[in-house]
């Protein structure tokens, strides 16, 4: 049997080795003591959503992906969704990947096996948690790490591939029971 150090020893000796670990978690809490270092992105991103007031300022008219925000196409991509289509644009993304979540969940609940079960149910938390984490990150909830982009929406072509190849994924379809239209239309006479 090896050697095996407690969590908190290790916890402790990777916030020692790693100060920008502890930075993140130190600016998180205090979110304006460092506007121009490790809070400038997270403030910036609340800014954005700001000044995009209820209807936005349009369509490619945003000041912040040009002048502020450092990671505009991955890490604060729906700041300026907010910004540029204000809370109306903003909200009705929230509540696409809302439909979408609930459709996979109720694809998920057709399927007659398993593994096409936790198939959709693996897809629909692949793609929820970075919809959360970008939400979260923006709005200032968690502590900003860049990386992770929102889904079919920010530019990078790894991601959005594997996002359609798994939205695209065949092997699970044919498993989903059909329903024809009589079948839905029909109405049992009543008694």
């Amino acid at each position: 049997m090896g050697y095996r150090v407690p969590l908190p020893c290790r916890c402790r000796r990777a916030y020692c080795f790693t100060p920008y670990r502890l930075n993140r978690i130190t600016g998180y809490f205090n979110k304006s003591a460092d506007t121009q270092g490790m809070n400038y992105q997270a403030n910036q991103a609340l800014i954005a959503i700001g000044s995009g007031m209820v209807s936005g300022m349009g369509y490619g008219k945003s000041i912040s992906k040009v002048n502020y925000l450092p990671a505009v196409v991955d890490d604060s991509i729906f700041a300026i969704v907010g910004q540029e289509f204000g809370f109306i644009g903003s909200g009705l993304l929230v509540v696409l990947f809302g439909l979408l979540s609930f459709r996979l969940f109720w694809l998920a609940k057709r399927v007659r096996d398993n593994f096409g079960q936790i198939d959709f149910g693996a897809f629909r938390n692949d793609y929820r948690v970075p919809v959360i984490r970008e939400y979260g990150l923006n709005f200032g909830a968690f502590a900003f790490t860049p990386g992770v982009p929102l889904p079919f929406i920010s530019y990078g072509g790894t991601a959005l591939a594997i996002f359609v190849t798994m939205a695209e994924s065949r092997s699970i379809f044919p498993s989903i029971p059909a329903v024809s239209r009589d079948a839905v239309s029909f109405i049992p006479p009543r008694d």
